[in-house]
């Protein structure tokens, strides 16, 4: 029953405490400059905002924008997020191309998890084929005023073992949080491209991989497991992902990664990658250049075979499982030289999982 009754109270806080019937302060919608929103743009709302005076003596900050022409009805993403404990609630104004109001659209004030950005609130806004602005503003009347939301909270707890104490995760429960209605905004906008009704969010920001080469030459025999290949082995690594254009479902990626591989002998190195990734909905594709350096194979008896660096080309593909995560498959076509000069065969394949941190 306590369960039931907490659950109607937050709703009503989050949902329903301000959602007061009222006119609108007229806008003459003409009179403001508009910003082009790039097709596929993804990012902060780019452009600055404008402070717009409501005429009974209150301000707010508003952005104008020009949809682009996309040519069919389509929808656009808008997330505002909660920072410094303050949250700008969107109010979105569609118009028509001779600037009169077409919808007004309030976004839900109840908060959530925005995939990959943190908490706040989002919606997907249908924009029509005879909508040709776009204006982003606030409800005045909500400024100052305080949200109450619930927060997950995680924990870990020890586990001892032969005198070792590890933490591992705990259970997690929730917590009453506050927010404050703000002018300020941290607002981010994802527009689709012509071919697509909804926006392809990229695979964007900091990441690590997890995962195994196997392939190449054999370099040195392991009694204990797979044989030590040249390049293969365990690879776990750290890299960072930026679109190439503000509009394009091109990325680049630079990550540098250990690869390891244990047993009786050891082989070992350090993998960087220079990758040019595409998007979409449900998969990645992309190749780039691939390095190894620092590589060294010891064998059972102790005699370690150096190699020079080297240096290669390399494709993938990537199935996404969300926003934050891939699984993956790469070919690498390379050979590795020793420092006697005994080249080996490097062309191998590489299995791995791809994670936004």
């Amino acid at each position: 029953m306590m369960r039931v009754f907490l659950g109607v109270f937050f709703f009503c806080v989050s949902v329903g405490a301000y959602a007061v019937e009222r006119d609108r302060p007229f806008i003459d919608y003409d009179q403001f400059n508009y910003y082009e929103l790039e097709e596929g743009y993804q990012g902060g709302v780019p452009g600055e905002a404008v402070s717009l005076d409501l005429g009974d003596g209150s301000r707010i900050s508003a952005y104008f924008y020009a949809l682009p022409l996309l040519m069919r009805s389509h929808t656009v993403v808008l997330s505002s997020l909660i920072h410094d404990d303050q949250l700008y609630q969107p109010v979105v104004v569609l118009l028509s191309r001779d600037f009169r109001v077409l919808r007004e659209i309030d976004l839900p004030t109840r908060v959530s998890t925005v995939v990959g950005k943190g908490l706040g609130v989002s919606r997907d806004i249908m924009i029509s084929g005879d909508a040709a602005y776009m204006v982003i503003k606030t409800d005045p009347i909500l400024i100052g005023k305080t949200i109450e939301y619930q927060k997950n909270n995680s924990t870990t707890m020890p586990v001892s073992s032969g005198g070792t104490t590890t933490y591992v995760p705990g259970p997690s429960f929730r917590t009453v949080a506050r927010a404050q209605y703000s002018n300020s905004a941290e607002l981010n906008i994802m527009v689709p491209y012509r071919d697509n009704f909804r926006p392809v969010e990229r695979q964007q920001g900091s990441y690590m991989t997890i995962g195994v080469s196997f392939g190449g030459d054999r370099v040195a025999v392991n009694p204990t497991g797979d044989n030590y290949n040249a390049g293969s082995g365990g690879i776990i690594g750290v890299g960072y992902a930026k679109p190439l254009f503000k509009s394009q479902t091109l990325l680049g990626r630079l990550s540098i990664a250990g690869r390891y591989q244990g047993g009786e002998g050891n082989s070992q190195g350090i993998v960087g990658k220079a990758m040019v990734v595409h998007s979409e909905k449900y998969f990645n594709v992309g190749g780039g250049l691939y390095l190894d350096f620092m590589n060294q194979v010891e064998d059972i008896n102790g005699v370690t075979t150096e190699f020079e660096d080297s240096a290669g080309g390399a494709v993938f593909a990537e199935w996404r499982m969300g926003s934050n995560a891939s699984l993956g498959v790469q070919y690498l076509m390379t050979d590795y030289e020793t420092d006697k000069g005994v080249t080996y065969d490097g062309n191998q394949f590489s299995l791995y999982l791809l994670l936004g941190i």
